[in-house]
């Protein structure tokens, strides 16, 4: 919902990924008892890695794009 990706791009997603034979959790995804969740922090490395078409070029974009990362990471909160 945050990132606007569709639930059936999503299953697509997930899809296509078991086909070249990994598995989802290289995406990010956890089950847990019964329920799935997303690890924000890997799922967004894993888009950045897999579906980003616009990757930065230049030192000073990447250089954004390391810092983006790092601020995903230190505000991303795991509640109970």
């Amino acid at each position: 919902k945050e990132l606007g990706i569709g639930l059936s791009t999503l299953d697509y997603y997930k899809t296509q990924w078991r086909k070249q034979g990994y598995d989802c959790w290289d995406m990010g995804l956890r089950i847990i008892g019964t329920k799935a969740f997303w690890d924000p922090v890997e799922f967004t490395k894993w888009l950045y890695e897999y579906k980003v078409k616009n990757k930065p070029t230049t030192v000073m974009e990447q250089t954004e794009n390391k810092a983006l990362i790092t601020f995903i990471r230190r505000n991303t909160t795991y509640g109970t």
